[in-house]
């Protein structure tokens, strides 16, 4: 039976449930042994076996497109998230299955409209609020004019095939089937009317007595071990380009400022109007294009100059790199700097969780200084928030074990933290007892409340919030009050959950009225409809993993 939670996840995330779809279904695929001699450094190598995909070499460098335009996807659709190579090679191989379904059948390219509208929907240019925001997504396209691993044409490309890989998905999905049992469970879940008590007992100000002892705290050290390893890190220093050096013999003319506004106009909105609505409109050539420019001149040129200053850097940067490239060695890079007037800069050594931000804060800063070694200790250049930048290897640290008395101090705060919680947690119990006996003897909730918190020395606060579903919950509820609702009937009291807020929700139902359930109902026919568009998605999933899987299996290696 779809529960809520997949039936809101499918509405709203549709192509990230075709990813765990892929992933669960044929994750076992990856397990056989063969993924190393599949995936394992053999791309561009003309020595290594063949992998034939849907035409593909996977072990080559068009093979690795597959698998980076994959990864382009994801961060596009839902941001910069951590992936596994593991979490990924399905997710490639379903979404290139995808695009190979749409090749056979001839599927056109989108339109201008459509690439807009899907840009305009992508996680990774949201703001805050969830809404498109034009600066980042034009900050993105200016970075992408000095990145060396990743051009406009690479995001082109993978933005189209998301596109077309969506309407085969649609193609494959077909009309969908539902129960009348799942549609009744949805109606339930989804239009059930509530009121409920809900008790906040407070975290913060719980303050038992805890004792510290320290073979306790030596066991609680041992048993978690690996939570104190201290990471490998890569110790760097960085030739460092910053675009506005190059600002001072930066130059722009009027008619490079004019065409650079034109192709551009969108993002120099006269001070009066709003941003236009499209991406990136040509804009017109009409008697007011003149003045239109003319009003924003200043930033435009301004605009301009810093790309400009950014590319020089970024050239020079490159030019360095190549320049020191098996010709420089360590030994020698001071005389070097020295006679290329170049500025070299320090940082802390660099791990996953420590880049720092003048280095732009990246991920792929980490890929590049991973790279580095005492053979090859210069890497390509990097593009920063100020510039461009060459990494130079000092050395590698390795991971290790620190002695207890190195983190003692951690390890104590950890463990006395993890008591708070144990002792949180049981008071918790004894706290909805003492309530349920409260109820029972004629208490209000509140007053219940009250006397079970003063008995367990917490701080309690009880908030009526009445006549709602769970489709439109009332602002200020916490989310964690709406967690238990499935299993509670009128005059239940929940067990304690921690919200987001770090309190202890406790839930009394005070009413539960459920909704109609006639077929005959519209309410029932558009749920009807949205677990069918639901199970067709399921379906459509099923497809493309049994073309897959049958590509798959087909796949044999092939002498070079």
């Amino acid at each position: 039976m779809i529960s809520w939670i997949q039936n809101t996840f499918q509405k709203h995330f549709k192509w990230l449930f075709l990813l765990l779809l892929v992933v669960v279904i044929i994750g076992f695929v990856f397990v056989t042994g063969a993924t190393s001699s599949l995936f394992g450094g053999g791309h561009g190598n003309p020595k290594a076996v063949r992998r034939e995909f849907f035409g593909v070499n996977l072990n080559s460098r068009e093979g690795a497109t597959v698998f980076s335009d994959a990864r382009l996807s994801i961060t596009l659709n839902y941001g910069e998230i951590p992936i596994q190579d593991e979490q990924l090679q399905p997710f490639a191989l379903g979404r290139y299955t995808a695009i190979a379904l749409a090749d056979s059948i001839k599927l056109p390219p989108p339109t201008e409209k459509e690439i807009v509208d899907h840009i305009r929907g992508l996680a990774f240019f949201r703001n805050a609020q969830g809404v498109f925001d034009n600066k980042r997504y034009t900050d993105f396209r200016d970075q992408l004019r000095t990145n060396p691993r990743t051009s406009e044409a690479d995001v082109d490309r993978v933005i189209i095939d998301d596109i077309r890989v969506d309407k085969v998905q649609k193609l494959l999905a077909g009309p969908g089937y539902t129960l009348p049992a799942d549609v009744i469970e949805q109606l339930r879940q989804a239009d059930t009317r509530w009121t409920l008590d809900v008790a906040s007992l407070d975290y913060a100000s719980f303050n038992p007595a805890i004792k510290v002892d320290e073979a306790v705290i030596k066991k609680y050290f041992d048993d978690n071990a690996l939570r104190y390893e201290i990471p490998a890190k890569v110790s760097v220093r960085y030739l460092d380009f910053p675009a506005a050096a190059w600002l001072p013999q930066v130059t722009v003319t009027d008619d490079e400022a004019r065409d650079y506004y034109h192709a551009n106009a969108w993002r120099f909105p006269k001070p009066e109007t709003k941003a236009p609505a499209l991406l990136q409109p040509q804009t017109p050539e009409t008697a007011d294009a003149e003045a239109d420019f003319a009003a924003v001149k200043p930033q435009v040129i301004e605009a301009l100059r810093q790309q400009k200053a950014r590319t020089l850097a970024a050239k020079a940067a490159s030019d360095i790199s190549l320049a020191l490239f098996g010709k420089v060695r360590l030994d020698a890079l001071p005389a070097f700097i020295e006679s290329n007037k170049l500025t070299v800069k320090t940082v802390p050594p660099l791990d996953e969780q420590t880049i720092p931000p003048e280095l732009g804060g990246s991920p792929s800063v980490m890929d590049e200084a991973r790279k580095l070694s005492a053979d090859q200790p210069y890497s390509d250049a990097i593009t920063t928030p100020g510039g461009a930048a060459v990494l130079v290897w000092q050395e590698n640290i390795p991971s290790r074990q620190p002695a207890f008395a190195e983190v003692r101090e951690r390890v104590t705060a950890d463990w006395q933290a993890t008591e708070k919680r144990r002792l949180f947690n049981a008071a918790g119990v004894t706290v909805r007892a003492a309530i349920e006996a409260g109820l029972k003897s004629g208490k209000s909730f509140s007053d219940a409340v009250t006397a079970a918190a003063q008995a367990a020395h917490l701080t309690a606060k009880v908030d009526t919030w009445k006549d709602f579903t769970r489709v439109s919950p009332p602002q200020g509820i916490p989310g964690a009050a709406l967690q238990p609702l499935a299993s509670l009937d009128k005059g239940q009291v929940s067990e304690m959950t921690m919200s987001a807020e770090q309190k202890g929700i406790l839930v009394h139902v005070a009413e539960k009225v459920l909704p109609e359930a006639a077929a005959s109902s519209p309410r029932y026919a558009e749920l009807q409809k949205e677990i069918a568009a639901f199970n067709a998605g399921r379906s459509g999933g099923e497809q493309l993993n049994a073309v897959m899987e049958a590509e798959y299996s087909r796949m044999a290696p092939v002498a070079p």
